[in-house]
């Protein structure tokens, strides 16, 4: 091309020596060649243009990451425009403002927010500009700029970003038309892998995070206790505490799941307020939440939990009423170099689950309170078979009315007796059960079996009533009146003989749809009890509205009474408020004669416990109760007033009590 450009303007400078004629004669040809030439070279340079523009395209269309996206966008649009300066500023809505900048850029003011990026261009698709232009609009870095060119990056869509491409050099031409066209393809490239950047960007975030809240979820939860667990460089106290609201799912089944999603948003905004700016809080699912809390001794997370507890206690307005839910939280601590960081969330989970069935608020987790183990595993297997298989039995504890001296009933007990196992504990079991759902299908052994001997009592004689214990989940489950009628009938039995405790612990759980349950048994004829007096959370607006006749007082009151005088305060008072309110008043756990005689004294309707007898199994039971006179054995009262027992019968001698 040297050489070309040489000959062309050599030509007409030798032919002039020669003669000018001949000079004007070749200046037509000349300047024509020349004008090819320079069309040539613009063509050429189009041509490298357009290469450059889609292997622009080809290499950003490579890549969803949007850091590397920039960066190539803005190294490619200097070198292609031919720029001192390339900056892009990525103003998608719902999104901060991202700057990509080339090293030797203006500086621009952090707090730039995209509509001023955006009133650059208004509604053009790219504009040219002076640094004087810039700078009136607020770009002062951008004053030594002789010029600049900004395209918008945008599609169907809209709008996603800015590019701005400047010359300083005052030897640099400024922008021309063709360089126009060229920004305007780099932005339209830019935007369809912008685009796609920006969506892949969003449903990581949606992958990662809580929609409602837009706290981080679990699987974000759970890669930040990986690098808790691993990344311990500076040997900082790490601990995860688990929340959960308390009765939350009263507020959707009453107020509805906008009232709800509400109570979830302001629990954030309130334990967000009491965080620092190192702990980290995650929504898991429906009102469980965690925290990962760092740098702090265990008795500083009792007391970040304690503030979470009373923050989240505060009042609240949900549809025009003021409602207070309570929260309970678990704490564990993260070990450092842990194989399994979801070990630490498990375990603030247990401990969370026991601060809500003690109404603690906050527990700390302690290896006594971990019950998943592979041993309890097994059982829980071996457990499930045998209620499949009818393996389970009942034993009866009989029942003594202390004003007459009659055997009037008796209570049934689940008891398990293992091929392998052997006699497993009640307290092992009945809590396996509890846990795992089971215990509705135990509650039915226990009613099943119970029913069936009742009646085969009444047809010997004895005239007594039966006892049979729920639990929490049996007061939920709707259909437990309709299945106790199907076995009284079945069997032709009495519903007045059939009494059900149901623990006092068990009252506040689930109100509405317990009382429900209660209400429903006591139309079905049963008799109800509340058992373990004294160790819940009823009131005595709640002893006056329940359909129940009896009170049992908690055996840990009677078995103390005789040497404890706040015990027997205790027991004395119970007898007295029973009977107030028109109940019959039944202590549990007596072992000795001496505590039978001081109930007797005290009042008490009915005594049970190894006293009188320990549980046996219905041919034994039989047994012992054909050993007095009918319907039932007899204690007698002697001249002196004291109970006099008749001889222990070999069937039933005296041991150390194991109560369930």
């Amino acid at each position: 091309m040297f050489i070309m450009n040489a000959t062309t303007s050599g030509a007409p400078l030798a032919l002039f020596w020669v003669a000018l004629t001949l000079t004007l004669l070749t200046a037509v040809p000349v300047t024509a060649l020349w004008y090819l030439m320079r069309r040539h070279g613009r063509l050429e340079q189009q041509l490298k243009d357009l290469r450059a523009i889609h292997g622009f395209a080809g290499r950003i269309g490579r890549s969803l990451d949007l850091e590397e996206i920039g960066e190539m966008a803005i190294s490619e649009a200097s070198r292609i425009l031919r720029a001192d300066f390339a900056l892009l500023a990525v103003v998608a809505a719902g999104a901060e403002t991202q700057v990509f900048t080339t090293d030797d850029s203006p500086q621009i003011a952090h707090e730039m927010t995209s509509a001023d990026w955006l009133s650059l261009i208004h509604d053009a698709s790219v504009v040219a500009l002076t640094g004087a232009e810039l700078a009136a609009s607020g770009f002062t870095g951008f004053a030594g700029c002789d010029h600049a060119l900004a395209a918008r990056v945008n599609d169907d869509i809209g709008t996603m970003g800015v590019v701005i491409m400047t010359r300083q050099n005052p030897s640099t031409t400024e922008f021309e038309t063709c360089d126009v066209d060229r920004a305007r393809s780099l932005a339209d490239h830019l935007a369809e892998s912008l685009r796609r950047s920006l969506l892949h960007r969003q449903m990581q975030y949606e992958a990662r995070h809580d929609a409602l809240t837009g706290l981080p979820n679990r699987t974000t939860l759970q890669r930040h206790l990986a690098a808790a667990s691993i990344e311990n460089v500076d040997q900082q106290n790490r601990y995860v505490m688990m929340m959960d609201l308390d009765r939350f799912k009263e507020v959707n089944d009453t107020l509805g799941h906008h009232a709800g999603d509400e109570l979830l948003i302001e629990f954030t905004r309130r334990i967000t307020n009491q965080l620092g700016p190192t702990d980290f809080l995650a929504r898991l699912a429906g009102d469980e939440f965690a925290v990962v809390t760092v740098g702090h001794s265990e008795d500083d997370v009792i007391q970040l939990a304690h503030a979470c507890v009373d923050a989240a206690a505060q009042p609240v307005t949900l549809n025009g009423l003021q409602l207070v839910v309570t929260a309970s939280i678990g704490i564990a601590e993260i070990s450092a170099n842990a194989s399994d960081p979801e070990t630490a969330l498990r375990h603030a989970d247990i401990a969370m689950y026991n601060a809500k069935s003690r109404h603690a608020g906050v527990e700390v987790f302690r290896s006594e309170l971990d019950r998943r183990t592979p041993a309890r595993l097994s059982m829980l297997g071996d457990l499930r078979r045998s209620l499949d298989d009818g393996e389970l039995s009942v034993a009866y504890q009989p029942r003594l009315d202390l004003a007459t001296g009659l055997i009037t009933g008796a209570e049934a007990f689940a008891r398990w007796n293992h091929h392998a196992r052997g006699s497993v504990p009640p307290k092992d079991f009945i809590r396996i059960a509890e846990d795992t759902g089971l215990i509705k299908q135990l509650t039915d052994t226990v009613l099943a079996q119970g029913i069936v001997e009742l009646r085969h009592f009444h047809n010997t004689g004895h005239q007594l009533s039966l006892s049979v214990n729920l639990s929490t989940h049996d007061l939920l489950d709707a259909n437990l009146a309709a299945r106790v009628g199907h076995y009284l009938s079945q069997h032709g039995v009495n519903p007045g003989s059939l009494t059900l405790e149901i623990a006092e612990s068990s009252l506040p759980i689930e109100a509405y749809r317990s009382r429900s349950t209660i209400q429903e048994l006591h139309e079905l004829g049963v008799h109800l009890a509340i058992d373990d007096f004294g160790t819940g959370y009823s009131s005595l607006k709640d002893l006056r509205q329940l359909p129940v006749s009896e009170l049992k007082v908690d055996q840990s009151f009677i078995v103390n009474m005789l040497i404890d005088q706040q015990d027997e305060v205790i027991v004395r008072s119970t007898i007295a408020l029973g009977h107030n309110l028109g109940l019959e008043v039944v202590a549990e756990g007596v072992e000795s004669k001496q505590v039978l005689q001081q109930l007797h004294d005290l009042g008490c309707n009915v005594a049970q416990g190894y006293a009188v007898s320990r549980p046996l199994d219905a041919e034994r039971f039989a047994t012992w109760l054909c050993a007095g006179p009918h319907p039932s054995r007899r204690f007698d009262l002697t001249e002196s007033g004291d109970l006099e027992f008749t001889t222990e019968q070999q069937l039933t001698p005296l041991a150390a009590p194991q109560f369930v």
